[in-house]
């Protein structure tokens, strides 16, 4: 599932690594910044632009790192001190992805991947010549359909995000709802300028993929909170 897909654990371990703070939130993925809560651990999320103009109650967050400088610049605003550590830990996918099986390739290689709110009329416009990805399949789905694309079009966020992470070419088309706040986030956050927007699938493809990310995923990857889980960076 790729709509503002989050991990608000409180000890979700593994059978080989156990929680040392299973009181403990990790808040990580998606734009659910106001989701959080006192003690919380903030790994790669963002603010939502539907929201962000909504009053935000003050609470004691652990900050690692956030999807780009405009929730850093708005979560700053609100007196939070945040690193400037960028990225969506979507974007680390790939070294993790292994386990999961292969997509076989269908004879159209273009995938379109639309927002959740779009999906309904994306599907009616688009699936008679192209793949449509409902963006609430499982996520493993998700995964192996976008990783086989040679090509990736939509108004997911997320869809644009593992594109990125398996270097399969990507352009977003404008979302039907959702503010352009994330989108542009995100791209700011992997040192990119926000790129043109597309209006249709065939626009899309007219512009081919926008400009691959440049960021430290290393840096990202390292400001995870391992302890919380009594484990090394791997």
């Amino acid at each position: 599932m790729l709509e503002e897909v989050s991990s608000q654990s409180s000890g979700g371990a593994s059978s080989t690594v156990r929680a040392s703070r299973p009181d403990t939130r990790l808040v990580t993925v998606g734009s659910i910044i106001r989701l959080t809560r006192d003690g919380d651990v903030v790994w790669g999320t963002g603010v939502n632009g539907k929201s962000k103009d909504l009053p935000f109650e003050r609470r004691v967050l652990d900050i690692r790192s956030v999807r780009g400088p405009r929730t850093r610049a708005w979560l700053m605003s609100k007196g939070f001190v945040v690193p400037e550590i960028f990225g969506d830990p979507g974007l680390l996918t790939a070294r993790y992805a292994a386990s999961i099986p292969a997509w076989e390739k269908s004879c159209n290689d273009v995938l379109v991947v639309p927002n959740l709110h779009d999906y309904v009329g994306f599907k009616k416009a688009y699936e008679a010549e192209f793949e449509v990805l409902n963006p609430q399949s499982p996520l493993e789905e998700c995964i192996a359909r976008i990783r086989a694309a040679n090509f990736v079009a939509g108004s997911s966020l997320h869809g644009v995000c593992l594109a990125d992470a398996f270097g399969v070419p990507a352009r977003l088309i404008s979302p039907g709802t959702e503010p352009a706040f994330k989108y542009e986030d995100y791209f700011l956050g992997t040192g990119r300028s926000v790129p043109r927007v597309a209006r249709s699938v065939g626009e899309a493809l007219s512009y081919g993929g926008a400009p691959s990310p440049d960021f430290d995923a290393e840096r990202l990857r390292a400001a995870f909170p391992y302890e919380l889980w009594e484990c090394e960076p791997g």
